[in-house]
């Protein structure tokens, strides 16, 4: 008779947490469909910059105001998601948590947030690069120490993907550029290599710097997956992805092409689909 009252109750519990889930699920749902409506109308904002050169300056202000909004107003949403996810946590009983469905609706629920939370702060950084003061001085920084950095934040990627990572940057030890912006090229290209990587062989990522007339040329080859260039607007726009198959925000080289440009250089791209792909990153370098 016990035994029976006692799994009555862990089964009620499961119940409760269940459906609390489900309001929980339902709120995110609707955060989820908030953030969509928001990415289609920074789509939309972007297209417009490229049908009009005579209001372009007008749109670039229109566009840097609606991200900076959208950036601020999501973060309550997302921030109160995450605080009743915790809260819920807290309230069940260990039994309840334990249970394998209950388990993996709250990774579901917790991978959903961090999604969000990225795509927000990748927004919150366009909202920077947008307003950034032109003639902006920048200083000499190692890019070893860069590559290295980068390479430590990404340790579990990159064993994860078993890569080999050749670095040869002697002829640039030193770049004249923000170490903050030059972390994120650095950053975005190589987790982009990683995430992208082919099944079919050993992941190999070789990074070189070197002059060509007044730019240093910061060259990111891997031989992963490779890209349909058919359509090369589509590598660096706001929200593009060409592999679908990997999470990402697709804002990493929208990014990457928005700090370069900033500072006066550009980035060329070469790819052959199960081939590789070859990012270059001229930076204007020393005269």
């Amino acid at each position: 008779m016990y035994g029976y009252v006692g799994s009555s109750i862990d089964i009620t519990e499961i119940k409760q947490a269940e459906l609390k889930l489900q309001n929980l699920a339902m709120e995110l749902a609707a955060a989820n469909e908030e953030l969509r409506a928001s990415n289609n109308q920074v789509q939309e904002t972007n297209d417009k910059l490229s049908s009009s050169n005579r209001k372009l300056s007008h749109i670039n202000a229109d566009m840097d105001n609606f991200i900076y909004t959208a950036s601020h107003d999501l973060r309550a949403p997302i921030s109160n998601i995450e605080a009743l996810m915790h809260a819920l946590l807290e309230d069940i009983s260990v039994e309840s948590r334990e249970n394998p469905a209950v388990e993996n609706l709250f990774k579901l629920m917790g991978a959903s947030i961090e999604r969000f939370k990225r795509t927000v702060n990748d927004l919150t950084e366009i909202t920077k690069l947008q307003r950034q003061e032109a003639g902006e001085e920048d200083m000499q920084v190692a890019l070893y120490q860069i590559i290295r950095e980068v390479q430590l934040d990404l340790n579990s990627l990159i064993a994860q993907a078993n890569a080999e990572i050749q670095v040869d940057i002697q002829v640039c030890e030193l770049i004249d550029f923000s170490s903050k912006n030059a972390r994120s090229v650095v950053y975005n290209l190589l987790s982009n290599a990683l995430k992208y990587r082919s099944p079919e062989h050993p992941l190999l990522i070789h990074i070189d710097c070197y002059q060509q007339e007044n730019y240093q040329v910061l060259s990111v080859q891997d031989n992963g997956l490779g890209m349909d260039l058919t359509d090369k607007s589509k590598v660096f726009g706001m929200f593009k992805r060409l592999h679908d198959h990997v999470e990402g925000s697709g804002l990493g080289l929208y990014i990457v092409k928005k700090i370069v440009e900033n500072a006066g250089g550009k980035i060329e791209v070469e790819s052959k689909v199960n081939e590789g792909t070859t990012f270059r990153v001229f930076l204007k370098g020393q005269q």
